[in-house]
């Protein structure tokens, strides 16, 4: 895949906390009211972003291939999307893996000078660095504000479940667990 083009960031990130907002509106009154920082936790692990962090300094070949590997850190969702401030900048093709990505500087049988891997290399490394980084700003801000809007839509379903509850006992009814 090329990494950064897949998809809007900031699109992405508030769809996924409208996500968790609906989950929110959607407990019963019980859960409404039950532990707050539980609900605050439980919920903001949903919606917080891991950053990347590409650690170029640990990349390796893999023996006989042009593959090289570079470990990194953060949410694997995040190589496909592109941030607000976007350059045109060309990307190496990558695979990802499990806290790793893979790319490829060419053929290994082909005719390649040293100089030219070596420029190829600091090349994908270098744009790849470039993307994680223009990343970073929006993911920070998302993880930022996100976590104090997820704590206001717990507090609003809380105080309208309060609200229910104290309703309905208004009545002066009988409660059963099940019909």
């Amino acid at each position: 895949m090329t990494p950064f083009r897949s998809g809007d960031l900031w699109d992405t990130l508030t769809k996924r906390l409208y996500a968790v907002e609906q989950k929110i509106e959607q407990l019963s009154n019980e859960e409404a009211l039950s532990d707050q920082q539980k609900l605050e936790s439980r919920f903001i692990n949903e919606i917080v972003v891991e950053p990347l962090v590409l650690r170029d300094n640990e990349k390796e070949m893999v023996r006989g291939t042009m593959d090289i590997v570079v470990p990194f850190d953060g949410d694997n969702f995040l190589w496909g999307m592109q941030p607000s401030r976007f350059t045109a900048s060309v990307y190496p093709d990558i695979r990802i893996l499990e806290g790793r990505i893979v790319f490829s500087l060419g053929d290994p049988k082909g005719n390649i000078s040293q100089e030219t891997l070596k420029r190829d290399l600091v090349e994908a490394i270098n744009s790849l660095i470039q993307g994680v980084s223009e990343l970073k700003p929006e993911t920070d801000r998302y993880n930022i504000d996100a976590p104090g809007k997820i704590k206001l839509a717990i507090r609003n379903r809380r105080e309208r479940a309060l609200k229910n509850i104290t309703a309905i006992n208004s009545l002066g009814l009988p409660v059963r667990d099940k019909l």
